[in-house]
């Protein structure tokens, strides 16, 4: 939690002003490099002004500040959350810059979450918009907790586990937020593990909060859940999975000859551990459609054992 002092950023000099601001700023750029959920706040006691005008006055240096504050933030986060309609108006347009927003769902019921557009400061980030008078005394704690990042399983400890106990681990393609909610309520209610994988096309359609949404519903799930990138075949999606915070990532390199599906899985793979992101690669191809990628009878061909056991020899991956 950091706290901004009222008095220095409404009532000091301009210069303890800018010394508190950039601290805050500064302090949150911290933070939010580690992964840590991290909340901005004024301080507490009341600060007034001697009428009516100077307490309006000071009211807008503090929005101002807080304007400020976001603007300085580099780090970009998993999501905002915003309390208050005029707070969550001015961060939303002065701060990140937003112009148009794409409504996703709630967090809360008379809380909506927005996707940011394209052109705010952090594209695609989640924008949480709790209005002031929305929910009880626990709703906006009820909220932040559920979307934090708690903790976390690693695909490897699960299937290692699975491996251990002879036994398998369902992985279901989500789409939405109610698929998110069916699969997990599923696992917890037979008491078992199980991966949420999303589809380069899911990732098209839901974006960033779709992973966002994924990766908090497997953090507060009662059993261990990972959040998988299924049939990455392109560079560019397979760099933008890395960063979303995906548990693993599958190298889909089939549609390439045998060595460069090695030397393209090998390059993401080099990227992927130092995040501790697990890579799974593909072998062989079934013809037919899956989620809008289609392949031709003549294209299709069962997996090559001798091209299993090179492409572990390698090594590149962890799972096939």
């Amino acid at each position: 939690m950091i706290q901004v002092s009222v008095d220095k950023i409404a009532m000091k000099s301009s210069k303890e002003r800018e010394e508190e601001i950039s601290r805050a700023s500064e302090m949150v750029d911290a933070f939010l490099k580690t992964e840590k959920d991290t909340l901005l706040m004024t301080s507490r006691q009341l600060v007034t002004g001697n009428s009516p005008d100077e307490s309006l006055e000071i009211n807008f240096k503090v929005s101002l500040a807080l304007v400020e504050i976001v603007q300085k933030i580099n780090t970009r986060p998993r999501y905002i959350l915003a309390k208050g309609g005029i707070t969550s108006s001015d961060i939303a347009s002065k701060a990140l810059e937003a112009r148009l927003a794409k409504v996703v769902g709630q967090a809360l019921a008379g809380v909506p979450v927005w996707q940011l557009g394209s052109e705010s400061r952090h594209p695609d980030v989640p924008y949480i918009v709790f209005p002031g008078n929305v929910g009880d005394h626990n709703a906006l704690a009820d909220v932040v907790k559920s979307w934090a990042s708690v903790r976390s399983f690693s695909t490897k400890d699960i299937l290692l586990c699975a491996e251990k106990g002879n036994y398998a681990v369902g992985a279901f393609n989500v789409y939405n937020l109610e698929g998110i909610e069916a699969v997990v309520a599923a696992a917890e209610e037979a008491k078992s593990p199980a991966i949420l994988q999303i589809h380069p096309s899911a990732l098209q359609y839901g974006g960033l909060p779709l992973v966002t949404c994924s990766i908090s519903a497997a953090n507060q799930a009662q059993v261990p859940i990972t959040v998988h990138f299924d049939h990455g075949c392109l560079k560019e999606e397979l760099l933008g999975a890395l960063e979303m915070g995906f548990n693993s990532v599958m190298v889909d390199g089939s549609h390439l000859p045998f060595e460069g599906n090695v030397s393209f899985t090998k390059y993401i793979s080099s990227l992927a551990h130092s995040k501790h992101v697990l890579i799974e690669a593909e072998l062989g191809r079934l013809s037919g459609t899956e989620d809008g990628i289609t392949v031709e009878e003549y294209k299709s061909m069962l997996t090559d054992p001798t091209q299993v056991h090179n492409m572990y020899h390698f090594p590149v991956c962890e799972k096939l």
